[in-house]
């Protein structure tokens, strides 16, 4: 059996047996991307694997868990957790690339409506963490609503998902910046 072969619960049990499977987070658009929320020790994290095959994807993960690597104290983001480096099946030649995040828990900005008071602190919140990342010279982001998470209590957001360009540029700052912005503004 490879790698692929592997149903969601087998395939988490073989990166990690610590994890327990627990939902399927996969965007089915990349569907041999496999993004699964896991637990473990009663705590939620996300693990991220992506078959070398799938250029695009595999340096996007890549890509962002290097910048994950960097960014362990910024507030604001989800963070590495573990770097599982890359599975292997021997056998079947395939190789996947693995890491585990933290969870955050709450619902995709985009998912529901906005109060002005909402947007404007959203937009505060999320313009405080690029400009976090900038000064760690990491710019180019992927700003959209499916990428932040608004906490339970629609107090907090978080960016979960970003890939970076590592061309660290005014041009890329400022597009940031207004990204950052006009997303809730």
């Amino acid at each position: 059996m490879s790698l692929e072969d592997l149903s969601a619960e087998e395939f988490v049990q073989m990166v990690d047996p610590r994890l327990r499977f627990c939902l399927n987070l996969q965007d089915l658009e990349f569907s041999s991307s496999r993004i699964y929320q896991v637990e473990r020790d009663s705590t939620l994290y996300v693990l991220k694997a992506v078959p070398h095959s799938w250029v695009w994807r595999f340096g996007h993960l890549k890509g962002e868990r290097a910048v994950l690597q960097k960014m362990m104290d910024v507030e604001g983001i989800t963070h590495l957790v573990h770097d599982y480096g890359t599975i292997e099946d021997y056998d079947k030649g395939e190789h996947y690339e693995a890491m585990l995040k933290e969870y955050a828990e709450g619902v995709s900005v985009g998912r529901f409506d906005l109060s002005y008071d909402q947007r404007e602190r959203y937009a505060l919140q999320l313009t405080k963490i690029v400009k976090a990342l900038h000064r760690c010279k990491i710019s180019g982001l992927d700003l959209q609503p499916s990428n932040v998470i608004a906490s339970p209590d629609r107090e907090h957001i978080t960016l979960i998902d970003f890939y970076c360009g590592f061309k660290d540029s005014s041009k890329s700052r400022e597009q940031d910046l207004r990204g950052a912005r006009s997303l809730f503004l």
